[in-house]
């Protein structure tokens, strides 16, 4: 099971990506801060040494950012099973991963 999770580099985001991480789920996680996302990263690869989990990023405002994200998700080969869209607004991650 393949799962992103948008915002997830504190907080709820966070909290959730370690619930599917737990379930056995490969992540993308995403978040606006470097730094933070690189540690929520790092936190999660040392704790769930078994799963796949790849790191963006990424200002769900900024639509070329967005793109870039699909590109990955293409590159990765895998589908999607869960998304879990925790920012501001989602609808322009929506309407530009179709």
């Amino acid at each position: 099971m393949f799962a992103l999770v948008t915002g997830s580099s504190s907080g709820i985001g966070y909290s959730i990506a370690s619930r599917l991480l737990e379930d056995g789920y490969d992540v993308v996680i995403t978040g606006r801060n470097h730094d933070r996302l690189l540690l929520a990263a790092a936190e999660f690869r040392s704790t769930f040494k078994s799963s796949i989990i790849h790191h963006f990023v990424c200002e769900f405002a900024d639509s070329t950012l967005i793109q870039a994200l699909k590109a990955i998700l293409t590159d990765l080969k895998k589908s999607i099973n869960t998304l879990i869209c925790n920012v501001r607004s989602g609808r322009r991650l929506l309407d530009n991963l179709d």
